[in-house]
């Protein structure tokens, strides 16, 4: 069993993961008082648990949906 936390502000914006079986164990929605300016104050964690045979494809979909860092 796979075992996982997502946060969903690294989503960019349009992603979407369709075709994953994702059950989502605990949410928590958290506030960051020292983030950077670009991160955002408020972060949601979704923390989930996935089939062992489903690796490959939930790290396809997030390797294409997750923002990518900025540079300063």
């Amino acid at each position: 069993m796979l075992e996982g936390v997502l946060i969903a502000e690294s989503l960019r914006v349009g992603a979407q993961m369709a075709g994953i079986r994702l059950q989502v164990t605990n949410l928590t929605r958290v506030e960051v008082t020292d983030a950077a300016d670009d991160q955002p104050r408020l972060w949601t964690l979704l923390d989930f648990t996935a089939e062992e045979s489903a690796a490959q494809h939930l790290a396809d979909h997030l390797a294409s949906s997750l923002l990518r860092p900025t540079r300063s």
